[in-house]
């Protein structure tokens, strides 16, 4: 009922989609729940649709669900639910979805990659009166699964999410392969194999009438030695038309390789870059984890887009998955917000690559049980305006005001 109200939708690893307003963080309905852990980032219908598409990143759902899930924002109604665990997959036994739905509007139809290793297209065939609030979609489900040569099917999952250009659709794989697939007769235009695995989403930019793809790998199979080693973090320019490589960069990063038992802690490029706009638009930022040994260090490089020459290069002391984000003022000017694994939030100018400031968060602030542990910020950060709003592993989502 609030005048000019601004939802923000936060999924969380205890598998509910919370919604809060922007303002005050009160919450502006009972959560969804979903029942399993939610990694990827939701998607909204960009057509205006009260609908919500989200994938689920672990098989911990107490029914044995697996998959990606269509709510109606209406109601929290789970409208339609497609199974990661597919016996058409080449990895039939696993159906996480960590990447992000994406939703054509003009043709109302949904696109998602799974880790099953399958790209999936759903044509909604949505009915939506908004006087009388009736909701209704009748899905039709086509499922495309893909082979290369020389590569298992385990390790074909996927893992970044889909960038779409007109009919094209680009996306990674776990075998470190960069696919651009004909979305219209889902018949494969080319693939170039990078030097890695890679979760990193491609971002796509058209300039001077030619399209061009940004994408990065983790350091993840470049050695069998367990325990921690270091590894190099690659940083493409691609023509997205053709496969070619026109710049290749990298960064040295650390990685940790478990046996049977413990963790394995993957450094390099987990965030998706920044392509440049305004007063940053001759230059792609990069973020590279891990770069100063385990759980330690953290760099964000600007390179220049023509050329791939390094122009600035930030130094954080801890390192961070979560994603830069660009925010610019009336004038143009370009700013990154970056969040780090203890709940830092770096505000760094773009142009020069110089700290602006950074805020320390804190939980429980002015409480007897204040602390500024446990503010891991693995998710990338939602920037409206001039709000910053960003999730952590502790459970606890700040609102931090930029000014």
């Amino acid at each position: 009922s609030k005048e000019g109200l601004v939802e923000v939708i936060q999924v969380a690893l205890d598998g509910k989609i919370y919604f809060f307003d922007i303002e005050d963080g009160t919450q502006t309905r009972d959560p969804i729940n979903l029942g399993g852990t939610i990694k990827g980032t939701a998607t909204i219908h960009p057509a205006g649709y009260p609908l919500l598409f989200i994938g689920q990143g672990d098989n911990n759902v107490p029914d044995g669900r697996f998959g990606v899930y269509i709510f109606s924002l209406i109601d929290g109604e789970e409208l339609y639910y497609q199974a990661g665990k597919d016996s058409r997959a080449h990895r039939s036994t696993w159906g996480a979805a960590d990447s992000s739905p994406l939703v054509c509007a003009e043709t109302d139809t949904v696109f998602f990659p799974s880790e099953n290793g399958m790209v999936y297209d759903v044509e909604l065939n949505t009915s939506f009166d908004p006087v009388t609030g009736e909701l209704s979609i009748s899905p039709e489900t086509r499922a495309y699964r893909f082979q290369i040569s020389g590569i298992s099917g385990s390790q074909m999952g996927i893992e970044s999410s889909i960038a779409v250009y007109n009919n094209y659709g680009y996306f990674s794989d776990n075998s470190g392969n960069l696919f651009c697939l004909d979305l219209n007769t889902f018949e494969m235009v080319w693939t170039r194999q990078l030097e890695d695995d890679t979760d990193v989403t491609p971002v796509l930019e058209e300039d001077n009438g030619r399209l061009y793809l940004y994408t990065g790998t983790e350091v993840d199979w470049q050695s069998d030695e367990i325990g921690y080693w270091q590894g190099e973090s690659f940083t493409y320019k691609i023509d997205a038309m053709t496969g070619e490589i026109l710049w290749r960069t990298s960064y040295p990063c650390w990685t940790r390789k478990s046996a049977d038992s413990g963790e394995n802690l993957v450094g390099g490029i987990l965030g998706t870059p920044v392509v440049g706009k305004h007063s940053i638009s001759d230059i792609v930022i990069f973020a590279y984890s891990m770069t100063k040994g385990a759980y330690s260090g953290n760099v964000l490089v600007a390179y220049d887009k023509d050329t791939g020459e390094q122009v600035w290069i930030y130094e954080m002391n801890m390192y961070s998955w979560s994603s830069p984000v660009d925010v610019y003022d009336d004038e143009g000017n370009a700013y990154i917000v970056m969040c780090d694994s203890i709940g830092q939030i770096h505000f760094v100018d773009a142009q020069t690559g110089e700290r602006i400031t950074f805020l320390q968060t804190v939980r429980h602030k002015g409480q007897s049980n204040e602390t500024t542990t446990g503010l891991n910020m693995e998710s990338s950060p939602i920037v409206y305006n001039d709000m910053i709003v960003i999730g952590t592993r502790s459970g606890s989502v700040f609102g931090v005001k930029i000014t």
